[in-house]
């Protein structure tokens, strides 16, 4: 997996699986919560919500750092 472009809110990935490379975005987005009637905090796990759409996180990317492990174990580390 390679990251192609990493924007604000969205990291762009391609992936090559047998030979066939595919392309996927990821995008840092949520809900506002919503339980009982009345309005919580929002957060990133939430099961009930009233909302049309996901909003983006009020944040920036500043740096992506990756480390390619052992045994086909990798991290990547985000800033923001």
């Amino acid at each position: 997996m390679q990251i192609i472009d990493a924007e604000d809110h969205i990291i762009k990935f391609s992936y090559v699986d047998e030979k066939v490379q595919k392309y996927f975005n990821f995008g840092f987005r949520y809900y506002n919560s919503y339980t009982g009637g009345y309005h919580e905090q929002e957060g990133v796990y939430t099961f009930k919500t009233t909302d049309a759409d996901s909003m983006v996180y009020n944040l920036k990317l500043i740096d992506i750092q990756t480390h390619i492990g052992v045994d086909e174990t990798s991290t990547m580390l985000l800033r923001y």
